[in-house]
């Protein structure tokens, strides 16, 4: 049985980050900005990003998913 578990890992992240499933991904600044978004992918770098706090919104298995993510 393949698991379906989904781990979204650093955090805090410094440059790339991970997932352990395929997802679709969208990060937001605190105030609602989108800064980045990837589809059907299990990495994302956010190198180019300041150091902050971020909002993920996570689209997986048909479900939504919301999370907070550090950067640092």
């Amino acid at each position: 049985e393949i698991s379906r578990e989904l781990l979204i890992y650093p955090n805090p992240v410094t440059d790339i980050l991970n997932s352990t499933q395929e997802i679709d991904i969208k990060i937001y600044d605190m105030i609602g900005n989108l800064l980045m978004s990837a589809e059907k992918t299990n990495q994302i770098d956010m190198s180019v990003l300041p150091s902050g706090i971020y909002n993920l919104n996570i689209t997986y298995n048909n479900q939504n998913i919301i999370n907070r993510i550090i950067k640092q």
